[in-house]
């Protein structure tokens, strides 16, 4: 009862649940964690890991000299300046070694660990950008908060779904191209879940949807690439 209209009926779920219709349904927060929790265990499984390759600059330092024009120009883990901040040169230093040591696949796999907790803080902020985008609305923040963990749990589920159907595919030539069509379709799936969405749930005009969405979608980005870069630097640091 869950699950099938989150996926085909966007933003039926809040509806029912802000109208106070919410026994037959698990609740918003509840639904999230369970899609999530699956997606981060299949994607441990399926994704391989990541791979970073490193340039020593100790092997090319007259390359660099004439690439930089400056020796003080060079980023290398034997020699980083960081101005003021001398207490971090070590855990730089270490976090470097480590990542040239095994290609990155020890961020990679830290960084996975993350991800979830930083999804957990992101949401909250989102939907402080919904508040102020739908201020005039006199909905309470936490209305916001539940349409957000309903389409996050939806935008969770088809990436699960996008992974097993392509990892099924894989062993299978004749597969990979219907297989990779549907999640491409996945994939554009989702930003039209999101704007349906927030037609059905704050049942404004289109005009007002369309340009909410878009201001929605761009201060999703830019928070999310924030939001990456902050956890790519915290597990970098923390390794």
């Amino acid at each position: 009862r869950t699950f099938l209209p989150l996926l085909f009926k966007p933003g039926a779920l809040t509806t029912e649940y802000i109208a106070g219709r919410r026994e037959r349904y698990l609740p918003p927060f509840r639904t999230y964690l369970v899609v999530s929790l699956l997606f981060f265990m299949v994607a441990s499984i399926l994704v391989t890991d990541m791979e970073v390759t490193v340039h020593d600059e100790s092997t090319s330092t007259e390359q660099q000299k004439e690439n930089s024009g400056t020796e003080n120009e060079k980023f290398s883990c034997q020699e980083i300046e960081v101005g003021n901040l001398q207490f971090l040169e070590g855990r730089i230093k270490n976090a470097c070694e480590k990542i040239r040591a095994d290609s990155g696949s020890s961020l990679f796999r830290a960084l996975t660990d993350n991800i979830p907790m930083m999804m957990f803080l992101f949401i909250p902020f989102i939907a402080v950008l919904m508040k102020f985008l739908y201020l005039f609305s006199r909905r309470k923040y936490v209305e916001h908060l539940l349409f957000l963990f309903h389409y996050h749990a939806t935008f969770f589920l088809i990436l699960t779904l996008n992974m097993i159907v392509l990892a099924i595919a894989e062993p299978f030539p004749l597969l990979v191209t219907p297989t990779t069509i549907i999640a491409v379709l996945g994939w554009i799936y989702i930003p039209v879940y999101l704007l349906l969405a927030m037609r059905r749930v704050y049942a404004q005009s289109w005009t007002l949807t369309n340009v909410k969405f878009l201001l929605l979608l761009t201060g999703y980005t830019f928070t999310l690439f924030l939001a990456l870069a902050a956890a790519t630097v915290f597990t970098a640091l923390t390794l």
